[in-house]
């Protein structure tokens, strides 16, 4: 039930602009987004009495704050942080973002009570409005559904703070990966891998996961440029496996009646940016018979 709720959410997040974080429906920050840190814990005002930055590693930040009288503490856990952007929560380590966490303090109940952002790839946003070598700010919201008892919804969060351990300031532009689309929802993946060997007629290679696995190979992609699919020599396909409602099922562009192609728009010696817009046939009976699909990615060269 909650991984519908959340692609339903994940639906309504793409369809709206970027203006505040989309997965604890947040409409802004309490007093403005100050100095601090503060959010909303299920609607009760939450303020961190004590806070850290942590960037122990280039492009790895860690962004807390405690309270002192409920025991609360939120973390925003973050990788590949380049510049000051967009950064999804709940996305593995492979993926420009991170993850979100809610702590209750073990000196306030029996045990540690600990919630963090489904792995789904839609658990939240932050918003990175300033990033030096000395501070970082922005906004954030999430829903906290994975971990002890009920799901707890965080909004209206901000923070504005002094970066206090480390110094291994931004990513290198060339680190993390984004993909994102309509596989045939709303779909954002939570670990993604890229291959683009050097040579005249290299073949193109991205595999990213979440609830559904996302398979774009095209052969002989010498820079940018459009690539039909096609099974004949240079081979170029778009697969999926396991869409949601039918967890063993696989669909290509490879089979009577598929289509669609692969864009690259832009080739740096950091990144590899496109589109794909594809129809995919099922490969075995019992499943939805086609559907398309369509997205960006947008790839590090740092690998893997």
């Amino acid at each position: 039930m909650r991984i519908s709720r959340l692609r339903a959410a994940a639906r309504t997040c793409a369809l709206i602009p970027v203006l505040t974080a989309c997965g604890g429906g947040s409409t802004g920050p309490d007093d403005n987004g100050g100095p601090g840190m503060s959010a909303r814990i299920n609607g009760v005002r939450w303020t961190a009495a004590s806070t850290a930055v942590v960037n122990a590693y280039a492009g790895r930040y860690e962004i807390s704050g405690i309270s002192a009288g409920d025991g609360y503490s939120i973390a925003l856990q973050l990788g590949h942080v380049s510049l000051a952007d967009t950064f999804p929560l709940g996305v593995g380590s492979t993926m420009i973002g991170g993850r979100g966490v809610l702590a209750l303090d073990h000196g306030l109940v029996a045990e540690d009570t600990i919630w963090t952002t489904d792995p789904l790839g839609y658990g939240g946003e932050v918003l990175i409005t300033t990033l030096t070598t000395a501070r970082v700010a922005g906004t954030f919201s999430f829903d906290a559904g994975l971990g002890t008892g009920s799901e707890r919804t965080v909004t209206h969060g901000s923070f504005d703070l002094p970066i206090t351990v480390g110094g291994g300031g931004p990513a290198p532009g060339n680190a993390g990966h984004r993909v994102e689309g309509n596989v045939p929802t709303a779909y954002r993946s939570t670990n993604a891998s890229f291959s683009w060997p050097a040579g005249t007629s290299p073949t193109l290679a991205i595999t990213a996961g979440a609830w559904t696995s996302l398979l774009i190979s095209i052969e002989n992609v010498p820079g940018t440029g459009t690539y039909a699919l096609d099974t004949l020599p240079p081979v170029r396909s778009i697969r999926v496996i396991g869409q949601p409602g039918a967890p063993v099922g696989m669909w290509s562009s490879a089979r009577p009646g598929g289509s669609g192609s692969v864009t690259v728009t832009s080739v740096t010696p950091q990144r590899v940016q496109g589109t794909f817009s594809a129809t995919v046939i099922a490969q075995q009976s019992g499943t939805v018979a086609s559907f398309p699909v369509s997205g960006f990615f947008d790839m590090g060269r740092a690998g893997p």
